[in-house]
């Protein structure tokens, strides 16, 4: 038995999702189609994130079980063979048998892409959040700070009966200005579903002003969803990067198992 981790980038605009949904087209799906052509056998691949519908991935990462003798590089150029254009794999290795891409993985990085500006191209409009307004950045900067830490982020996800613990970590909050552009960084082990979204939906209110930046911290102790920001559109979310925790090095088979990493 071999152990595949297969880095994959995806543009999420015509996807349910990352996650199987029966009666639409998801990324889980469609690799798992290439793969069973490619091992001529059904194929369960486990991802390390749900992205939602109409969110990017820079670096998404699956991996997968399989008894056949192909190279990891193999893998890439078969794959990405089959794969629609909106998907291809960056990159394959052959992991141990222990990794497990979703419980594995020790840190998420997201990317939130806002245009700021009167007109936005139209040909940006699957991959960023058009914001038309005049915004306060300073403010906005300072209201970041208070989302770093461990909380009860309740008042930033979907719904209440999406998880059972809506305690998260944040690691990093960062925003960078380029031009008209606003990009922000969310890094930490996990989010609950929407919660980056509403976070920079929150940050964007304080620096249209119906915040204040000193808000954030109540509008958190009050776990209610009610008194946070807007959930901005899905087009502008990337997942960027994940982290994981170390496994050995998998021994090299014997007999004829060259090519393999």
């Amino acid at each position: 038995m071999r152990n595949v981790k297969l880095t994959l980038s995806y543009d999420g605009s015509d996807f349910c999702g990352y996650q199987i949904q029966k009666g639409f087209r998801s990324v889980q799906e469609e690799i798992q189609k290439a793969l069973s052509e490619i091992l001529q056998d059904d194929i369960t691949v486990i991802g390390a994130g749900r992205t939602d519908s109409g969110v990017h991935a820079l670096a998404q990462v699956v991996n997968f079980h399989h008894n056949k003798n192909i190279s990891p590089k193999n893998f890439v150029t078969g794959l990405n063979h089959f794969l629609p254009d909106d998907i291809r794999i960056i990159s394959a290795k052959e992991v141990d048998l222990k990794f497990h891409s979703r419980f594995d993985a020790i840190s998420k990085t997201y990317e939130y892409v806002i245009f700021n500006d009167v007109f936005m191209p139209p040909i940006y409009r699957k991959y960023k959040e058009h914001i038309p307004y005049k915004l306060d950045l300073s403010n906005m900067e300072k209201s970041l700070e208070y989302f770093c830490g461990e909380h009860d982020f309740s008042a930033f996800r979907m719904a209440a009966k999406d998880v059972v613990n809506p305690i998260r970590t944040v690691d990093e909050f960062n925003m960078e200005v380029f031009d008209k552009e606003i990009i922000f960084t969310v890094k930490g082990r996990s989010f609950l579903r929407n919660m980056v979204r509403i976070m920079v939906g929150t940050v964007i209110d304080v620096g249209l002003g119906t915040k204040s930046f000193s808000e954030i911290e109540s509008i958190i102790e009050s776990k209610d969803r009610s008194f946070a920001g807007r959930t901005l559109g899905a087009c502008g979310l990337y997942l960027k990067e994940i982290v994981w925790r170390r496994h050995p090095r998998p021994e090299r088979p014997t007999g004829g198992a060259r090519g393999l990493c």
